[in-house]
């Protein structure tokens, strides 16, 4: 067989071929693959209701020095709605929301957060230095 006789097609298809009929009947037929679709092609309806959480949970405003309690229940919600549960994350998903004021007032203390109780250890600083400010 010639190489005229077969042009190049990707292993996503079936091969084409010139060949004689005689020659086409002994050549193995090849299964189309299935392509997965890519995240363009999936319609924005079959978007999760966890992913719709987690978009909402990164909308959510900077942390409120006036208000804070409200504003950590308010985060708390959200994270049940996005199923967000490990400590890590929501300490991300907190320390992104404390506004260039905060972040300087807490410096030592954002640095010297015990590992693996990030989040729960950082509210309780949050709770301490605002709350017991707004009731003095």
């Amino acid at each position: 067989m010639t190489q005229s006789q077969w042009q190049y097609s990707s292993p996503l298809t079936q091969p084409s071929t010139q060949a004689s009929g005689a020659q086409q009947a002994s050549l193995p037929q090849q299964e189309p693959r299935h392509v997965p679709p890519t995240a363009a092609s999936v319609p924005a309806q079959s978007m999760t209701a966890q992913n719709a959480a987690l978009r909402k949970l990164d909308k959510m405003p900077e942390f409120y020095k006036h208000s804070p309690q409200l504003w950590i229940n308010l985060l708390e919600s959200q994270f049940a709605a996005a199923q967000v549960t490990s400590q890590i994350d929501k300490y991300y998903h907190l320390a992104t929301k404390l506004g260039h004021d905060v972040t300087a007032e807490l410096k030592h203390s954002l640095l010297t957060l015990p590992s693996g109780n990030e989040y729960d250890s950082l509210k309780s600083v949050l709770v301490r230095k605002y709350v017991e400010n707004d009731n003095v």
